[in-house]
C-alpha cells in the first residue's frame, strides 16, 4: 500500500470520526434519554481545550453530557499502548463530566491495553482499588503512571465510567453496516432502501455532520432531526436516483390475500433473513401444501411484507413446466440486461440459465426470486447459488426438497380465519356475522379451512342468490357442486377445486409414467386410503387392505402388515407424497417394544381432498368390495390393540372404525366383514360410556346380519349377547324382556357347538357372559320366571364346558364386586390381589376393575398410603383417551367418598391428600358427561373436597345426603396375544406367523 500524505491521513481520519459519529446517532434512535448529539461543539462554559478532547457526545433534555466520545483513526496495522490509551482517557476525565467516557479507536491493542480495556469495563470498582489496579498495568509508563497518581478521587471516580471500544472494520465494513442499520431502520417505518438510494442517504447524512462540525452555532443535532433526515420520504430518493432501486417486481404476481397468516409468514421470513450474516450465500425457503391451499398468495404476502428489505423482488416465475421456466428465466435475462424484450431468444437453455446466475451473483444488492408451483426435479437447477438473494419456492411437491434448508408445509386456515374470509366475502356486517357465527364456523370446519374451497362455496351462495340463514339447508351443495362450479372462480385462482385436484392427479400420473406397475400400485393404495377417516391412516392397514383380501391372510385374528420386501410400500406413499395428496404424521404408539419398524407410520389427508377423491372411486367398479376389505383388516387392528388395553392407539384405530361404518351404511355394503367391524366399533363405544348410541348400532348390526345370506352365526350370538349387555347397562324399560328376546336364540347355538374342539373356549366365554348378564338382571328382576329360566339353562350349561382364563377372570372380578357391596372389606382386600396375581401385569377391563376395587377397600380400612401407591398405577391408565371409563368413574364417586368422610369425622390428614389426588388428577369433567344426573350431582359435590384445608363440616353433610351407595358393574374382556403382528408377503403366504390364540376362533374374533 502506498504511503499517504498528511492531507489524505487527516481526511480519512474525519471521515471515520463522522462516520462513527452516524453510527452513535443510529445507536442512540430508541433512547428517550438521548435528545441531540453535539459535534465538535463546546458545551456552554466549556474551555478550548475542553472541545478539543471529546469529538461527539450524547445529551439529554437538561444539556447534561450522558456520552463523551473521541475518536482515534488508524492505518491498517496500526497498534495503541495502554499509555496511550490512557492519555486519551485522563484528558477527557480531567477537562469535561459525563455519565460515560468512550474512547473509540480503529488501532490493534497491545496486550496491556487489552487489559486496560478490561479492567474500565469492569463494574462497581472504588477509586483506590482502580488507581491501584491501573498503577500496576503502567508501571513500566513513567509519564502515565505520574499522570494517574496525580488525578484526583473524583477524577479517577470518573475514570471507573470509561470505555475503549476497538474497532477492527475497515471503512467497507463500516459503511455496509451502516446502509444495513439504515435499511432497518427505515424498514420499520415503512419506507425502502436499496444499495444506491443508502449510498445517497449515507452520502448526505456524512456531508450534515461535516456542515455541523465546521459551524459551532450548527453543532447540536437533534434526534428528531436526525430521524426526518433518515426517513426522508420515497419520492425524493426516487427523483434523485431517477429511479426506484428496491423492491422492483417483474413477473405475474398472485394476488395478496386480505386474509394474512402471521406464523406463516413469520416462518418464511426467519429461514429468508437466516443469511444475514451470509451475503454471497443464497438462502431458499420451501412452502408446500395443497393446491388451493393459498402457498402463492403467501408468498405474495411476504412480498408485500418485506419489500423494502430489498434492493430487488427480481422475479415471479412461473415454474410448474421445463418450458414455463425457461420463458421466465428469458424475461428475467432481459430485464437484468436491461432489455425487456431480450434478444437472445435463440441461445440454449443451459446458457441462459448460466446468464442469469451470473448477473444475478454479480449484483450488489439484496434480491429475491419465487419459484411459483415448482417440482423438485424440475426446479434444482435453475436455483441461483451465489449472490445477496434468497429464493421462495411453492410446490405441491412435499418431497424431494433434502438440499433445501428450510421448509414450511401450508396447512389449512384456523377457523378463526376462515370465518373472517366468508364474512368478507358474503359481505355480512359484524352483526350478521356474530347471529350465524355457529354457521360459518360450521362450515368452516367442513370445509378444512381450505382457502379456495371457501372461496368457491361463498362465490357459490352468492351467485345463486342463496341467503346465509339458509345455508346449512344446501351444505351438500356447497361440499360437491360449489367446488366444481366454474361460474364462481375466484379472483386469482386459475380453476376450481376439483380442477386443482384433477391437475394434481394427472401430474401424479405422468410422474409414473415410466413404472406401469408401480402407477397401478400408487393409483390403487390412494382408493382404499378414501375409505378410513382422514387423520392419522397406518400406511401398513391401508396397504394391506389394498393389496390382501381376507382370503389371502393368516387364520389367526391378529393384524396383518405387509413384507416391505415384497412390497414398495415407501415409493408408494412418496408418489402420493409429491403431489400432496397425504403427508406423513405421527406414528401410532407402539403396541409393544418388539414391533416390526414402521409398522406404526401413519399419514393424513385433507378431508375435502379425500371426499373429492373418495367421489371418483365409489364411481369405479369393486369399490364396495374394497370398502370390506378395509372393514376386514382396520377390525383386526382395532381389536388387538382394545385387547391389550393400548388405550391411545384404540382411540386413532376407532376413528376409521367409525368412518368405514359410516360408509358402509351410505352405501348399503353389508356383509360379515361391516357387522364384525360395527360390532367392535360398538365394543369401544360402550368403554366410553356412549351406551345409547351402542345400542342404536348393535340393532343395525343384528338388522344387518339377517339381511345377509351367509351370516356368520357366531357373529349373531355374540351381537345379540352385547345388545343384551347394553340394554342392562343403560337401565331401559323393557329390559327383562328384550333378555329374553334376545339370549334365547342363543341358548341352542352353544348347545349344537360346544363339543367342536376349535369352538368349545369361545363358547364358554359365551355362556359365562351371558350367565352373567342375567344375574345382574335377576337383582333387579327376580320374580321374573322367563329370567329364572334362562339363568338356570345357561347356568347348566356352563357346567358342561371348559374354563378358560377368561372366564376365570371374569368369574373373580365378579366375586371381588359382591365382597365390596357386602361391606366385606377386607375379604374384598384379599380377593382382589389373589385376582390380580392371577391376571398378571397386562392391564385389561377386568384387571382394571379389581384394582379400581382394591383402591377403595384400603380407603375404607384406613390403608391411605398403600391406597395411595395403587392409585398411582391406576392413574397411568386414565386420561382423555381411557379404555376403562367406567373404572374412573366409580373410583372417583366409591373411594373419594370414604376419603371425604374419613378426613371430615376423623380428621386424616392423609385421607385428604388421597381425595386431592383422585379428584385432581382424573379429568373429572370429562367424567361428568357420560353419567347419569345422581352421579354427575354426586362428582360435582366431591369438587369442593379437593382442597380439604377450606372445606366445612357443613359442606360434609351436604356430601352424604347428595352421595349414593357404592356399585360396581362388571366388564369382559379377554387376555392379550402373545405376538402382535403377522406379516404377508406378496405371494399371499406368511412370512412370520403368529401363534393362533386359544380362546376364540377365527368367526368369533372380537372384542367385548
Amino acid at each position: 500500500m502506498s504511503n499517504l500524505d498528511g492531507g489524505r491521513v487527516a481526511a480519512r481520519g474525519f471521515q471515520y470520526q463522522y462516520l462513527r459519529t452516524l453510527e452513535a446517532l443510529l445507536a442512540a434512535w430508541d433512547r428517550a434519554e438521548v435528545v441531540g448529539c453535539r459535534i465538535e461543539g463546546p458545551a456552554p462554559g466549556s474551555t478550548a481545550s475542553a472541545v478539543d478532547v471529546v469529538d461527539f457526545d450524547l445529551v439529554d433534555r437538561q444539556g447534561g453530557c450522558l456520552v463523551a466520545a473521541q475518536v482515534k483513526s488508524a492505518a491498517p496495522g496500526q497498534r495503541v499502548s495502554a499509555p496511550e490509551a490512557f492519555a486519551v482517557l485522563a484528558e477527557m476525565v480531567t477537562k469535561c463530566d459525563a455519565v460515560i467516557y468512550e474512547l473509540i479507536t480503529a488501532a490493534v491493542p497491545d496486550a496491556k491495553c487489552r487489559s486496560l480495556a478490561v479492567t474500565l469495563a469492569a463494574q462497581n470498582r472504588c477509586p483506590m482499588e482502580l488507581r491501584d489496579t491501573m498503577a500496576k498495568l503502567l508501571a513500566q509508563a513513567p509519564q502515565a503512571h505520574a499522570r494517574l497518581q496525580a488525578l484526583s478521587t473524583e477524577e479517577v471516580e470518573r475514570l471507573g465510567r470509561c470505555r475503549i471500544e476497538f474497532d477492527g472494520r475497515d471503512e467497507s465494513a463500516l459503511r455496509r453496516d451502516l446502509h444495513d442499520q439504515l435499511r432497518q431502520r427505515r424498514t420499520q417505518h415503512r419506507a425502502g432502501l436499496g444499495e444506491r438510494s443508502a449510498g445517497v442517504i449515507l452520502l448526505y447524512l456524512t456531508a450534515e455532520v461535516l456542515r455541523r462540525a465546521a459551524t459551532p452555532q450548527e453543532a447540536f443535532w437533534s434526534t428528531a432531526d436526525f430521524a426526518q433526515a433518515v426517513l426522508v420520504e420515497d419520492d425524493v430518493l426516487i427523483r434523485a436516483l431517477g429511479r426506484k432501486d428496491w423492491a422492483a417486481l417483474y413477473g405475474p404476481v398472485a394476488p395478496v390475500p386480505d386474509i394474512i397468516r402471521p406464523a406463516l409468514l413469520t416462518k418464511i421470513t426467519e429461514a429468508l433473513t437466516s443469511a444475514d450474516g451470509s451475503p454471497d450465500n443464497v438462502w431458499s425457503c420451501v412452502v408446500t401444501g395443497l393446491s388451493g391451499i393459498g402457498k402463492s398468495s403467501t408468498a405474495a404476502a411476504y412480498i408485500a411484507e418485506h419489500a423494502d428489505k430489498y434492493d430487488l423482488i427480481f422475479f415471479w416465475a412461473e415454474a410448474s413446466t421445463a418450458e414455463s421456466l425457461t420463458a421466465s428465466f428469458r424475461r428475467l435475462c432481459g430485464h437484468l440486461h436491461g432489455q425487456p424484450d431480450d434478444s437472445r431468444s435463440g441461445s440454449s437453455t443451459d446458457y441462459l440459465r448460466e446468464q442469469v446466475h451470473e448477473l444475478l451473483g454479480a449484483l450488489p444488492g439484496r434480491w429475491l426470486i419465487v419459484f411459483d408451483d415448482a417440482f423438485a426435479d424440475t426446479v434444482a437447477s435453475w436455483i441461483p447459488r451465489l449472490g445477496c438473494g434468497g429464493v421462495l419456492i411453492t410446490t405441491v411437491d412435499d418431497a424431494g426438497w433434502t438440499w433445501a434448508r428450510h421448509r414450511v408445509a401450508m396447512d389449512r386456515m384456523s377457523t378463526e380465519q376462515a370465518c373472517e374470509l366468508m364474512t368478507r366475502r358474503l359481505a355480512l356486517t359484524d352483526g350478521d356475522a356474530e347471529r350465524h357465527g355457529e354457521d360459518l364456523a360450521s362450515l368452516a370446519e367442513a370445509l378444512e379451512g381450505w382457502p379456495l374451497a371457501i372461496e368457491l362455496a361463498c362465490d357459490y351462495l352468492r351467485s345463486c342468490g342463496i341467503p346465509v340463514d339458509r345455508m346449512g339447508q344446501y351444505r351438500h351443495a356447497l361440499l360437491t357442486r360449489a367446488l366444481d362450479d366454474r361460474f364462481s372462480i375466484p379472483h386469482g385462482y386459475p380453476r376450481t377445486l376439483v380442477a386443482a385436484v384433477d391437475l394434481s392427479w394427472a401430474r401424479l400420473v405422468d410422474l409414473l409414467a415410466g413404472d406401469q406397475l408401480l402407477s397401478r400400485q400408487v393409483r390403487e393404495v390412494l382408493g382404499f386410503l378414501t375409505n378410513f377417516a382422514p387423520q392419522r391412516i397406518p400406511i401398513h392397514m391401508a396397504a394391506v387392505s389394498t393389496f390382501f383380501t381376507p382370503q389371502d391372510v393368516p387364520t389367526t385374528p391378529l393384524p396383518t402388515a405387509v413384507d416391505e420386501d415384497n412390497v414398495p410400500l415407501r415409493e408408494i406413499f412418496r408418489a402420493l407424497v409429491k403431489v400432496s395428496f397425504i403427508r406423513y404424521t405421527e406414528p401410532l404408539a407402539p403396541l409393544s417394544s418388539k414391533s416390526p419398524v414402521g409398522i406404526d407410520d401413519t399419514v393424513s389427508m385433507n378431508a375435502v381432498l379425500q371426499q373429492i377423491l373418495r367421489q371418483y372411486y365409489e364411481q369405479a367398479p369393486g369399490s364396495k368390495e374394497a370398502l370390506s376389505r378395509c372393514a376386514f383388516h382396520t377390525d383386526r387392528w382395532l381389536c388387538v390393540s382394545m385387547e391389550v388395553g393400548h388405550a391411545d392407539r384404540s382411540w386413532e384405530l376407532a376413528q376409521h372404525a367409525d368412518a368405514l361404518v359410516t360408509h358402509a351404511c351410505r352405501r348399503d355394503v353389508k356383509d360379515n366383514h361391516t357387522a364384525v367391524l360395527l360390532g367392535n366399533l360398538v365394543g369401544f363405544k360402550k368403554l366410553q360410556g356412549e351406551v345409547r348410541e351402542a345400542i342404536e348400532l348393535l340393532m343395525l348390526e343384528l338388522a344387518w346380519l339377517d339381511e345377509i345370506d351367509t351370516p356368520n352365526e357366531a357373529l349373531q350370538a355374540q351381537t345379540r349377547l352385547h345388545l343384551t349387555h347394553a340394554h342392562q347397562i343403560a337401565e331401559l324399560p323393557g329390559e327383562a324382556g328384550q333378555t329374553v328376546q334376545l339370549l334365547t336364540p342363543v341358548l341352542p347355538y352353544i348347545e349344537r357347538i360346544r363339543w367342536e374342539e376349535p369352538a368349545r373356549n369361545a363358547v364358554a366365554v359365551l355362556a359365562a357372559e351371558a350367565t352373567a348378564i342375567l344375574e345382574e338382571l335377576l337383582r333387579r328382576h327376580a320374580h321374573d320366571e322367563r329370567l329364572v329360566r334362562l339363568y338356570r339353562a345357561f347356568t347348566t350349561l356352563t357346567d358342561t364346558l371348559p374354563i378358560p382364563s377368561t372366564v376365570t377372570e371374569m368369574a373373580q372380578a365378579r366375586n371381588v364386586a359382591r365382597l365390596i357391596e357386602a361391606g366385606q372389606t377386607q375379604a374384598a382386600e384379599r380377593a382382589a390381589r389373589e385376582a390380580l396375581i392371577s391376571i398378571g401385569e397386562i392391564w385389561t377391563g377386568n384387571s382394571a376393575e379389581v384394582q379400581r376395587i382394591l383402591i377403595e377397600a384400603l380407603a375404607v380400612q384406613g390403608g391411605w398410603q398403600e391406597a395411595e401407591a395403587k392409585f398411582e398405577r391406576f392413574l397411568a391408565h386414565t386420561g382423555p383417551r381411557s379404555l376403562h371409563r367406567f373404572s374412573e368413574q366409580m373410583l372417583v364417586h366409591n373411594a373419594g367418598l370414604s376419603c371425604a368422610l374419613a378426613w371430615i369425622g376423623r380428621g386424616h390428614e392423609l385421607a385428604a391428600a388421597l381425595l386431592n389426588r383422585v379428584v385432581g388428577e382424573i379429568d373429572v369433567g370429562a367424567l361428568s358427561k357420560q353419567v347419569p344426573l345422581i352421579e354427575r350431582t354426586a362428582i360435582r359435590y366431591l369438587r369442593p373436597w379437593q382442597q380439604p384445608a377450606a372445606t366445612t363440616r357443613q359442606r360434609s353433610k351436604r356430601l352424604c345426603r347428595n352421595s349414593g351407595r357404592t356399585r360396581s358393574t362388571r366388564r369382559r374382556k379377554r387376555k392379550p396375544l402373545g405376538k402382535i403382528f403377522s406379516t404377508v408377503s406378496s405371494t399371499g403366504c406368511v412370512t412370520s406367523p403368529a401363534r393362533p390364540r386359544t380362546s376364540t376362533t377365527k368367526s368369533t374374533a372380537r372384542s367385548c
